[in-house]
């Protein structure tokens, strides 16, 4: 069996033949297993019957075989992205699924367009996928994540790709250890790019004479970066450089004597 779908499919014909409400067409899409370039003969049946459809009528199908490309470009704590596109056949979108060992944690259709890839030669472009990340996955393990098409072998390149994601529960318990009991004064700061690749800058300001602790923690609670600084009576701009840590969420954090506050940062190289 390759396909199982309901009979729900309106059509106009059907209705003025006198058949009901003409809502009995199907369409059930050709999975990879058959695009092989060999000669199938294919049924459809009932499911739990004996009854085929057009009876004694089997349909012959040759499909030229799969010839993948792809890249699994990045994952964060949100989404898992990329491209892939079958060669010969260009304007049918595949199926792929993010992976690791036997789990399977989603499944998506590659259908989205990306401009590169039309560019590049790449038929219609509307290849890529974006799939979200499951919240089985955000509970502080380490993961190696794979994506490769959903009833075949191929696997995208750039695989594997490490993960690790702080649950919620954790990430809040976090930004509570930030606030002291004067937590109603925010001392405001910017972080951008984010996501980022390699490197976010940070904004805020301080009065003049004002001290205050940079700090950023990873989802393990382990500080690995940290500056003190001096208000100057204006914007102090720092920037850092994460290329040499995993991917993942942390925490930028500023604290002065009466004022503290923290932004969530996603690292995905």
């Amino acid at each position: 069996v390759y396909g199982t779908v309901i009979a729900n499919q309106y059509r106009a014909d059907l209705k003025d033949q006198g058949k009901g409400t003409g809502n009995y067409g199907f369409t059930i899409p050709i999975p990879a297993g058959l695009k092989d370039g060999a000669t199938h003969t294919l049924n459809v049946r009932v499911k739990g019957k004996s009854y085929i459809v057009p009876t004694a009528a089997p349909r012959t199908l040759m499909c030229p075989a799969n010839v993948y490309a792809g890249n699994f470009d990045i994952v964060d704590c949100n989404s898992a992205r990329g491209w892939v596109w079958d060669k010969n056949n260009s304007s049918t979108a595949v199926t792929v699924e993010l992976y690791e060992g036997s789990t399977v944690y989603a499944t998506g259709l590659a259908n989205i367009y990306k401009e590169t890839l039309k560019n590049e030669g790449k038929g219609t472009g509307n290849y890529g996928f974006s799939l979200p990340i499951p919240a089985s996955l955000k509970d502080g393990m380490a993961r190696s994540l794979s994506i490769r098409v959903k009833g075949s072998t191929y696997t995208l390149g750039s695989s594997s790709r490490s993960l690790t994601c702080a649950s919620s529960a954790r990430i809040a318990a976090m930004e509570e250890m930030v606030q002291d009991d004067k937590s109603n004064n925010i001392l405001e700061i910017g972080v951008w790019p984010n996501p980022t690749r390699e490197t976010i800058n940070l904004d805020f300001y301080l009065e003049k004479g004002e001290s205050a602790n940079l700090s950023i923690v990873n989802m393990l609670g382990q500080q690995i970066w940290q500056k003190s600084v001096i208000g100057v009576g204006k914007h102090i701009h720092e920037g850092v450089n994460l290329s040499q840590h995993a991917d993942g969420v942390y925490l930028v954090n500023i604290k002065s004597n009466t004022k503290s506050e923290s932004r969530r940062v996603v690292l995905a190289k």
